[in-house]
């Protein structure tokens, strides 16, 4: 007789046994299939997270190196040789780096609103009383109060290297009318820019419609030098002071090419320890082209004016990196690290991932923790429960090998017999466990995050001194909630789940009836028999 089919029949004569073998096979197999299929997902959430979150990098000001040397080295702006070496790293996906300038205008009015709404994490409100929404960007008074600077509003002009704005690209904002930059303007324009619709509104304007924007330069004249063993400069223009301040003012004319609507963001937690302000209404987009000219044109009035020794650069350049793969940081830092010129550091959203690998980490490795235990005690248990089962059935094994079967075909036998019951096992636990896993690991993960939060919450509480990086302050850290990241997180059956719990299963099936077969093949038939 076939020793497959001889493996049937005894399977289904001795019950009680092989049951016993199939309910063992099946609970270990659903401890099994679960920790399997938490594992599968894990790494699909991890590869979700990683494409939607992605990190941002930057490069700014290291004033703690900075302070370390006395403050006497000025601190020169970035290069935009080094921006763009950075940029070319192996790591960076894309680029951009926005310039930033403050203009005014006596011809527009700023648009000021009562009731700001919320407002984004920024400053320490514990330590610092909050204080009023920045209107039009200015610092003078509102025009409420009797001023001679009344009628003029401030605004900020952010220049970018792209054709898309980064605050577009990062939900910030959206386009409400009009069309940003073209790659010849990115090339070539100095006067197009893109501004909010309720600025646009307040002043009837439009797409196409022209805007006057200044700057007012002083030229100071002291009638006293300060000495070198005071640090105080005399204050022009003040009572009791020498000289009044010469103003030249110089005009740039811009083209509005598009308008568009700043995003409304959650309202803040009063409890959050940070706050602050960003006007989007009064800030306009334009290109780095235009702001080098403007920045280059104020420079030169104020040299002329005041001489080179006071003159410095009016705009501030911010370059954004976004990295290939988040897990990829720690090699851009060391790449990018010997481009940076003196006084500056690397700064980074990694932490937000992080908010989320930290319990997917956690995750997996409790997992592989119990799939290794479950495989050994596999492994252990139903080795010693086969060879028990074989020890009774010595006699039928010595009728075999007497009857001329050879080792093979009587350890093929035993290895049907076991396969025929696990497979089936195996097959029930695969639901099964799935459906206890996605329970349970849905509670782990939310264990896990909340214990991640705490740390991290912890670790914020922070002096207010100590000031968020600027990819902060843009609204740039791309965080991700629990309830998105549960969401994310599904313990599916996919292909590479039931072929990965099969290789195992029937892999730790055939390695546990190993033992026992070797048992067996050693007897001697003569002696089983006598």
């Amino acid at each position: 007789m076939n020793f497959v089919r001889r493996g049937l029949i005894s399977v289904l004569r001795k019950r009680g046994k092989s049951a016993i073998l199939l309910i063992l096979v099946f609970i270990l197999g659903n401890v099994m299939a679960g920790v399997i299929s938490v594992k599968a997902a894990v790494g699909n959430t991890q590869k979700i997270m990683r494409e939607k979150i992605g990190v941002l990098a930057s490069i700014e000001v290291d004033y703690d190196a900075y302070n370390e040397t006395g403050g006497i080295e000025p601190i020169g702006p970035i290069p935009t040789e080094t921006i763009h070496a950075t940029g070319r790293l192996d790591g960076v996906k894309q680029y951009d780096y926005l310039s930033k300038l403050s203009l005014e205008s006596n011809e527009i009015e700023a648009y000021y609103d009562d009731n700001p709404g919320p407002i984004k994490p920024l400053y320490r409100s514990d330590d610092l009383p909050m204080p009023e929404p920045d209107k039009g960007g200015t610092i003078l008074p509102a025009p409420d109060d009797p001023n001679p600077y009344e009628n003029w509003s401030y605004f900020q002009l952010v220049g970018g290297q792209n054709p898309d704005i980064l605050d577009q690209v990062y939900g910030q904002i959206t386009l409400y009318q009009g069309r940003t930059f073209s790659e010849d303007e990115i090339a070539n324009s100095v006067n197009a820019v893109v501004i909010s619709r309720k600025l646009a509104e307040k002043n009837g304007l439009s797409v196409g419609s022209t805007i006057q924007m200044k700057k007012q330069i002083y030229k100071y004249e002291y009638d006293i030098l300060p000495r070198k063993d005071v640090d105080i400069m005399p204050i022009p223009g003040m009572p009791g002071k020498p000289g009044t301040p010469e103003i030249v003012i110089k005009t740039f004319e811009l083209t509005v090419i598009g308008i568009f609507e700043p995003v409304e963001r959650p309202e803040a937690d009063p409890s959050e320890p940070y706050y602050g302000y960003i006007d989007f209404n009064n800030q306009m987009y334009t290109t780095n082209k235009a702001i080098d000219l403007f920045n280059q044109v104020i420079m030169e009035t104020e040299r002329e004016l005041n001489g080179t020794e006071t003159t410095g650069s009016y705009s501030y350049v911010l370059p954004v990196f976004t990295l290939k793969d988040p897990l990829g940081i720690e090699a851009f830092q060391q790449e990018a690290a010997p481009l940076l010129p003196k006084f500056y550091k690397l700064t980074d959203t990694s932490e937000d991932f992080q908010y989320i690998a930290t319990p997917m980490k956690n995750m997996d490795w409790i997992a592989t923790l119990i799939l290794g235990v479950t495989i050994g005690a596999t492994l252990l248990i139903l080795s010693l429960l086969i060879t028990l089962f074989l020890r009774d059935r010595r006699h039928e094994m010595g009728i075999y090998r007497s009857l001329g079967e050879s080792r093979v075909r009587v350890a093929g036998q035993i290895l049907t017999e076991v396969l025929l019951i696990g497979i089936l096992a195996v097959s029930l636990s695969l639901v099964s466990g799935n459906v206890i896993a996605g329970n349970m690991s849905d509670k782990m993960l939310a264990n896990q995050i909340a214990a991640e939060q705490a740390l991290r919450d912890k670790d914020n509480d922070k002096p207010w001194y100590e000031t968020p990086s600027e990819l902060e302050m843009l609204g740039y850290n791309s965080e991700v909630s629990e309830e998105e990241l549960i969401e994310s997180y599904q313990v599916r059956i996919g292909a590479k789940t039931v072929l990965l719990f099969y290789l195992v299963g029937i892999g730790s099936l055939v390695i546990s009836t190993a033992v026992p077969i070797l048992y067996v093949i050693r007897l001697n038939p003569k002696k089983i028999l006598m």
